[in-house]
């Protein structure tokens, strides 16, 4: 045992030296394992074929259609002259009208029957030979007129086409009867019997073909115009869901502004003159900033001008966040913040950073009535037991901003008039009020700029039908504004 922990330790010894001596070539890397090259697999011919273009489609059908006029023709007009001795001098004009209608029936379809029905006509009174073949319908004018009467069909109405074949079922009777003497009228009737029924079979078919060709077209207009539709309506719900969160973060808080600064020299008074100045003009920047906020709400709950503002819109709302809790921000301010910023008070614009948070809810509500207190309002809070119970996320902001916006219209409407805010709580609902008594004085109207433009009432009606609540509001027989919601406690919950 002795002499094996001796010469471990020369072995461990012998390593850090065999290391320092080793060269300083480094030792050739392992040859990496020879690896495979995988082909990609051959696409399929179903994947690899792209559609034709319409210009080539076009060039394709004419071919076709080219060779089959070319065929019958090549086919009838010896047919004509050899088993019905139909005069040589008329037959090549006379199936070249009929050949030719074929073509015509795509451009002009209706002259097209016209003269496929008197060039067929004129064969059959021209056909006095051949006792034992088929007659007044031979095969290749069979055919040629039962192709004419198809692409009637497919290119003009139902009804022409049809016409145009009981027309030829008509003339080739006439011709059965006229000739009664030389042909056997019941062998002439199954002729004409045989070509009505492949006639009409062949007619019918193009029919079809029509109307499926009609519904692809239309199903794929209806589904470009929904997929627009959409996009649409999208992008107008995103500028509606902007206005909304616009209105009620930066209106708000600019309404905050303009009460605290109009009200300053009457809720301080002794101020000097410059500073009384000072208020007035922050007062009066308030308002112009409120109109011009009023404007940009108007084009973004417009249908127009998607192009000229969606491009801020992101932006825009990104500002919709919740104001800071006394809690957790108790370091007093010199300037007063803007309610639902996420941004501290007096610090948002020097801030190298800002602090998200999430949205607000019936938590922060007791936040948002002091800041409304703080600018003058008196405001009586009954929130009984609501706080303590908690609601959907999206419920709680509902009701937030509901609140917000009550606030801030009592304040632009009502200055001086005492405010009410109400939560009532069951197991299902949550109930939302906000209530001004008369004003005691009124808004100055020389500025024009505290007119209200009805997104906030709006904006309040979305949001509660959004989580499958509603509200309503007006005023109150003995003076003053009422705001009522009846939110569920989950989204959607409302009947």
């Amino acid at each position: 045992m002795a002499w094996l922990r001796s010469r471990r330790r020369k072995t461990d010894d012998a390593a850090p030296a065999a290391a320092t001596t080793m060269p300083a070539t480094a030792a050739p890397a392992p040859a990496p394992a020879p690896t495979e090259r995988v082909e990609p697999a051959a696409a399929s011919p179903a994947r690899s074929r792209r559609p034709l273009s319409p210009r080539a489609r076009t060039t394709v059908f004419w071919v076709v259609l080219g060779l089959i006029a070319a065929g019958l023709y090549a086919v009838e007009v010896p047919l004509s002259v050899g088993l019905y001795r139909v005069p040589v001098e008329i037959v090549f004009v006379v199936v070249a009208a009929h050949v030719g209608a074929l073509a015509l029936a795509v451009w002009r379809p209706r002259e097209a029957s016209v003269l496929a029905v008197v060039a067929v006509l004129v064969l059959m009174l021209l056909s006095t030979g051949g006792t034992g073949a088929p007659w007044p319908w031979a095969v290749a004018p069979l055919i040629t007129q039962s192709l004419v009467l198809a692409v009637v069909a497919w290119k003009d109405t139902w009804w022409w086409s049809l016409a145009a074949w009981a027309a030829s079922c008509v003339a080739s009777v006439l011709v059965a009867f006229v000739f009664i003497s030389h042909r056997d009228l019941g062998a002439s009737m199954t002729n004409v019997i045989v070509f009505a029924n492949i006639a009409v079979f062949v007619l019918a078919a193009a029919v079809v073909v029509r109307q499926l060709q009609r519904t692809r077209a239309q199903l794929v207009t209806e589904r470009s115009t929904s997929s627009a539709e959409r996009e649409r309506r999208q992008v107008l719900d995103e500028r509606a869901r902007i206005a909304r969160e616009l209105h009620d973060v930066v209106a708000h808080g600019m309404s905050i502004l303009n009460v605290q600064a109009t009200s300053a020299p009457y809720r301080h008074p002794g101020l000097p003159a410059e500073v009384v100045a000072e208020f007035e003009q922050i007062a009066a920047q308030t308002r112009t900033t409120l109109a011009e906020m009023r404007r940009l709400l108007g084009v973004l709950r417009s249908d127009e001008g998607v192009e000229d503002v969606t491009g801020a819109g992101p932006a825009s709302a990104g500002a919709a966040a919740p104001p800071r809790s006394p809690a957790r921000d108790t370091k007093p301010t010199e300037v007063l913040g803007v309610a639902g910023s996420g941004i501290p008070a007096g610090r948002g614009a020097t801030s190298p950073t800002v602090v998200l948070e999430p949205q607000p809810g019936l938590a922060q509500l007791p936040a948002l009535i002091e800041q409304a207190r703080a600018a003058g309002a008196e405001i009586l809070f009954q929130p009984g037991e609501a706080l303590g119970h908690p609601v959907d996320d999206v419920v709680g902001l509902a009701a937030y901003r509901i609140v917000q916006e009550g606030l801030s219209n009592a304040l632009r409407h009502a200055p001086g008039a005492a405010i009410t805010v109400q939560l009532e709580r069951d197991s299902r609902m949550l109930e939302v009020a906000v209530v001004n008594v008369a004003p005691t004085r009124t808004v100055r109207a020389s500025t024009g700029q505290l007119a209200g433009a009805g997104f906030g009432l709006q904006g309040m009606r979305e949001r509660a039908a959004a989580v499958g609540g509603s509200v309503e509001y007006g005023p109150m027989p003995g003076g003053g504004y009422r705001v009522d919601a009846v939110l569920p406690a989950t989204a959607g919950g409302a009947s």
